[in-house]
């Protein structure tokens, strides 16, 4: 398989971002870290079968939130599982594949806390795959969001 530039997919090893950042298919198979309280955003790029990323919260959100952005047209299909820090009460939240653009942890109760990760594997051109675990304070609420 090779990247829609026609580079091999290989791994790119750890992104320590800090701030924005937009990838591209070159960062393919790379461990993408949310590394600072101050949540920013990561915007994928256009989906290419096989095309993988997986995001790591390595320090909660204290504002904003850690945010994982689509480009306009392109959807997540999927879930997200999660889990209260007390109780463990247990929630799934879905992604439909067809209005939602972007994965939301609040550093509360969408998550955003320290050790929830994400997965997403482009499955065509307008559609990523996520699956996911994470926690929440309180009462859980969806990360998904259309925007």
């Amino acid at each position: 398989k090779k990247t829609p530039g026609g580079r091999p997919l290989l791994p790119s090893g750890l992104v320590y971002a800090g701030a924005a950042r937009t990838l591209t298919a070159d960062d393919h198979d790379a461990l993408c870290l949310f590394d600072a309280a101050a949540g920013f955003t990561y915007t994928l790029p256009t989906p290419a079968e096989g095309l993988k990323f997986t995001f790591q919260v390595t320090v909660t959100v204290t504002s904003a939130a850690a945010k994982i952005l689509t480009p306009t047209g392109v959807f997540l299909l999927g879930h997200f599982n999660q889990s209260t820090d007390g109780t463990f009460t247990v929630a799934w939240h879905a992604a439909n594949g067809t209005t939602i653009r972007s994965w939301n942890g609040n550093g509360s109760t969408t998550g955003g806390l320290i050790g929830d990760y994400v997965t997403l594997v482009g499955k065509n051109a307008t559609q990523y795959v996520i699956w996911g675990y994470g926690s929440a304070t309180g009462s859980e609420a969806t990360p998904f969001a259309t925007s």
